[in-house]
């Protein structure tokens, strides 16, 4: 699935370029599982906390540069929310469900 891979890469370039931005060290993990009904991404930061509901919801024809990362995302994934980890930094989980389970749901 095309929109799994470009969210991914938004996500991963965001969390590069924000969250470890003055952390060269810090590390990524990505895990992602698969099930009949749909594939769940989970990443894992070392970045400082990060509020996901902060990011405004942009209106597709707005206007600006820079600010469409999490826009994309949130337009090719069916669920995505953010959470601080217990430990440090923050855990993205990224949600699409399967076109047959998405139409068999709707039925």
């Amino acid at each position: 699935m095309h929109a799994v891979v470009m969210a991914c890469g938004e996500a991963v370039g965001n969390i590069i370029r924000h969250a470890h931005r003055d952390k060269p060290q810090a590390q990524i993990q990505i895990q992602m599982q698969v099930t009949p009904e749909e594939i769940v991404l989970d990443l894992e930061d070392e970045g400082e906390p990060f509020d996901l509901d902060a990011v405004p919801h942009l209106e597709p024809g707005e206007l600006r540069l820079g600010g469409r990362g999490v826009y994309m995302i949130r337009t090719l994934m069916d669920r995505v929310f953010c959470q601080r980890r217990a430990s440090q930094g923050n855990l993205l989980r990224m949600v699409k469900r399967w076109p047959a389970a998405a139409i068999r749901d709707c039925g």
